[in-house]
């Protein structure tokens, strides 16, 4: 067992431990939209900030509403990504709001 298996293993049951579960997985979530961002929307990414992931809604602020219109014709792709790159977490809609 490599070191990285053991930290894999490890990991999980130390933060349902300390109730962290939650919170490590909404950080995770928002991560990796942020990745996603990055490479499907370069041109409006440094406009669009996740916030949390709770209760299956991921909740992302956009700075322009040019940047909330994209994200909102790329919906679909980025649940799916999300879904696909976090598996076994219930990932069901977007709730995007302007930042202030």
């Amino acid at each position: 067992m490599t070191f990285m298996d053991l930290l894999r293993a490890l990991l999980p049951k130390t933060l349902r431990r300390h109730g962290l579960e939650q919170q490590a997985e909404s950080a995770l979530i928002c991560y990796q939209a942020e990745r996603w961002y990055a490479d499907h929307l370069p041109a409006v990414a440094q406009s669009l900030r996740s916030t949390v992931f709770r209760d299956g809604v991921l909740q992302v602020e956009c700075e322009t509403s040019i940047a909330a219109q994209e994200l909102r014709l790329h919906e679909a792709a980025l649940l799916a990504a999300l879904q696909e790159s976090v598996p076994g977490t219930q990932i069901t809609g977007l709730r995007i709001s302007r930042a202030n």
